[in-house]
């Protein structure tokens, strides 16, 4: 909920259904908006197009509460002749049986751990001082940072 209603119905939609591409999860994502709608008689959020669920899809791997899957589809026949045709002709094609696929799923742990981060906070004060403290806020609240870029943005928030 913190990200926003629009990135909780991803996450939420993921956690129902499981591991998902990017357009049934896009699919997925858009049904679930329409049935709460309906349900709710309200318009909450229109139908969301495809750029919106992946960028929030990457604002969840970024904190580490949605990961990657890859999965392995094995070709058609007819796809196979189609990547040897073209591979004959001199084009660059794949020539392997199987087609790599890109699949999301949301882990409830990291999302349920989420709900620790204030006790976080609060060691890391008391273990290490409040300059610890900083630090651990800025990774939580930005998600996966360099550690140049985590070192710029303590700098930002010690000159405030």
């Amino acid at each position: 909920e913190r990200f926003g209603d629009v990135v909780t119905l991803i996450a939420r939609a993921l956690l129902k259904r499981g591991t998902l591409n990017m357009h049934d999860l896009h699919a997925a994502v858009n049904l679930d908006a329409a049935a709460r709608s309906r349900s709710q008689r309200i318009s909450s959020i229109p139908s969301l197009s495809l750029e919106v669920v992946r960028a929030s899809v990457e604002l969840l791997i970024q904190h580490n509460c949605v990961y990657c899957v890859e999965r392995r589809v094995a070709r058609t026949t007819n796809q196979q002749s189609e990547a040897l045709s073209a591979s004959a002709k001199g084009k660059s094609a794949a020539t392997s049986s199987s087609i790599v696929t890109y699949a999301y799923a949301c882990s409830a742990h990291r999302v349920c751990q989420r709900l620790s981060y204030p006790a976080f906070l609060m060691h890391a004060r008391d273990e290490m001082g409040s300059f610890a403290e900083l630090f651990v806020r800025i990774l939580i609240e930005h998600g996966r940072l360099s550690y140049a870029r985590l070192a710029t943005k303590v700098a930002g928030e010690r000159r405030q």
